[in-house]
C-alpha cells in the first residue's frame, strides 16, 4: 500500500475514534437530561428544541460543505 495513503488512513482512524468518543459523551449527557426531566415531571421530548437543533445542524453542515441529508440522518 502507498505510504501516503496509509498515513491518511491512520489520520482518518483517529478522527473516527474522536467522533465516536464525542457521540458517547453526547449520549451520556442526553441520558442525564432525560433523568432530570423525568424527576421534574417534564416531557422528555421537546419538538420545538428538536426542530431548532435539526435546522441549525443542517445549516452548519451546509456551511461546512457537508451533505445536509447526511447530517440529518446522523
Amino acid at each position: 500500500m502507498n505510504k501516503e495513503i496509509k498515513i491518511y488512513r491512520g489520520i482518518i482512524d483517529k478522527i473516527d475514534n474522536k467522533i465516536l468518543e464525542k457521540l458517547a459523551e453526547r449520549t451520556a449527557i442526553v441520558r442525564l437530561i432525560g433523568k432530570i426531566k423525568t424527576v421534574n415531571g417534564l416531557a422528555v421530548s421537546d419538538q420545538k428544541r428538536e426542530k431548532e437543533m435539526e435546522n441549525s445542524r443542517e445549516q452548519l453542515a451546509g456551511e461546512l460543505g457537508l451533505s445536509r441529508y447526511f447530517v440529518k440522518k446522523l
